[in-house]
C-alpha cells in the first residue's frame, strides 16, 4: 500500500513538471511570434495626395466670428442719430419755407411731407434726412428760434459693435466662398459639382444679406433722420346768436329751401304722373261714352 501511494506521488510530480515546461515553451513561442509580428509588419507612412477629392464630411466651414476691442478700433465710431420734434408756430407756410431752406443749406433733403388740415389744429409733418455732420447745427438752430417744444426727443445709438460683427462675418463668408470655388475646380463628377454649387448659393445669399445690412448701417450713420411736426392753434368759432329774429329768419329760409328741394324731388316722379294722367283721360272718355249711350237709350 505504501509503495502504491509513493508511485502515485511520483507520477503527479512528473506530470506537473511536464506541464510547467509546456507552459514555459508556449509563452516563449507567443513572445517570439509577437516579436516577429512587430518586426515583420511595418506600416507605410501616409503621403499627402496631390489632388484630393471633395468629401462632404470634410467640407470647409466658416471660421467663428471673433469680436474684440482691437477689431472695433479698426473702424470709426458708427453712431445713428435720430430726432423727433414738435412745436407750435404762428404761420405754417412761413415756417415751412424756413425749414426747407435750412434743410437745403445743410445739404439734406425731405423724405416725406404730410399736411393735416384738422379744424382748429392744422399741422404739417416732415421727415428730413440731415447729414450727420450737420445734425447738431440743425438742432441748435431750432433751439435758438423756438421758445417752447411740445416734444423734443433726440437719440444717439452706437452700432459700432454690430457693424464690426457683420463686417467680420462678411470677410469670413467671402473666404469660405473662395475655398468652395477651389473645391469646385477639383470636383470629379456631377454629384460633387451640384453639392458644391448648392453650398456656394447658400453662402452667396448670406454674403448679400451681410452686404445689405452694412449698406443700411452706412446710410443711417451718414444721414440722421429728423421727424419734425409744426402746428398752429386756431381760436374756436363764435357760437351763433340765438335770438327770436335769428330763429325766424332761419325758419323762413329753411322752409323755402325745403319746399324747393321737395319740388325737385316731385319732378323726378313725372313718369308716374304722366301714366296716371293718361289712365285718367281714358277712364273719363269711357265714362262720357257710357253716359251718352244711356241718354240716347232713354
Amino acid at each position: 500500500m505504501k509503495k502504491y501511494i509513493l508511485w502515485v506521488l511520483l507520477l503527479n510530480s512528473l506530470l506537473l513538471s511536464a506541464c510547467k515546461k509546456n507552459n514555459t515553451a508556449t509563452a516563449i513561442e507567443e513572445v517570439a511570434v509577437e516579436e516577429v509580428a512587430v518586426t515583420e509588419i511595418e506600416l507605410p507612412e501616409e503621403t499627402p495626395s496631390s489632388s484630393k477629392m471633395y468629401d462632404a464630411q470634410e467640407a470647409p466651414t466658416e471660421e467663428p466670428v471673433a469680436t474684440s476691442v482691437e477689431n472695433e478700433n479698426m473702424f470709426a465710431k458708427k453712431i445713428i442719430k435720430t430726432a423727433n420734434i414738435k412745436y407750435q408756430v404762428v404761420n405754417l407756410q412761413a415756417e415751412k419755407t424756413k425749414l426747407l431752406t435750412q434743410t437745403n443749406t445743410l445739404k439734406g433733403f425731405v423724405v416725406s411731407e404730410i399736411a393735416d388740415a384738422t379744424y382748429n389744429h392744422p399741422q404739417i409733418e416732415f421727415q428730413l434726412n440731415i447729414p450727420s455732420d450737420n445734425f447738431d447745427s440743425f438742432i441748435n438752430s431750432l433751439e435758438k428760434d423756438v421758445t417752447y417744444f411740445d416734444l423734443k426727443e433726440i437719440k444717439r445709438e452706437d452700432v459700432t459693435r454690430d457693424y464690426v460683427d457683420v463686417a467680420t462675418r462678411l470677410k469670413n463668408q467671402r473666404a469660405l466662398e473662395n475655398r468652395y470655388l477651389e473645391l469646385l475646380k477639383q470636383a470629379k463628377n456631377v454629384t460633387e459639382i451640384l453639392e458644391i454649387e448648392d453650398k456656394l448659393n447658400q453662402i452667396r445669399v448670406e454674403i448679400e444679406i451681410s452686404e445689405n445690412r452694412l449698406k443700411l448701417y452706412d446710410r443711417q450713420v451718414r444721414y440722421s433722420t429728423v421727424t419734425l411736426t409744426i402746428f398752429k392753434e386756431l381760436p374756436y368759432a363764435k357760437a351763433p346768436d340765438r335770438t327770436f329774429m335769428f330763429k325766424t329768419k332761419n325758419a323762413i329760409v329753411g322752409g323755402f329751401e325745403n319746399f324747393v328741394e321737395s319740388l325737385i324731388d316731385i319732378l323726378y316722379l313725372w313718369p308716374f304722373f304722366l301714366i296716371i294722367l293718361i289712365l285718367g283721360l281714358w277712364f273719363w272718355i269711357k265714362y262720357k261714352k257710357y253716359k251718352k249711350k244711356q241718354t240716347n237709350y232713354n
